[in-house]
């Protein structure tokens, strides 16, 4: 908890372009399992720093079926 400022602030710079990013883009970009980032991201939606939204993705680039994955995206006021 001490350093929870300097990892909110790195997620909320991810999100600055206000692109809506999936909980793989997430993992990807900070070298992670999914599963581990979305606690803390899920934390930071009950803080009020960004917002939890659904993001429509294909399984493969030629897959019919769409599946809806957790993402997030910058607060609009934040």
């Amino acid at each position: 908890m001490d350093r929870i400022d300097v990892l909110s602030r790195q997620v909320v710079e991810y999100l600055h372009d206000g692109e809506i990013k999936t909980v793989n883009m997430f993992g990807r970009e900070f070298h992670t399992d999914g599963h581990f980032i979305v606690h803390i991201l899920e934390y930071f939606v009950s803080k009020g720093l960004i917002d939890k939204v659904s993001q429509t993705i294909r399984i493969t680039p030629k897959s019919r079926p769409i599946l809806e994955e957790i993402a997030y995206m910058k607060k609009t006021n934040f």
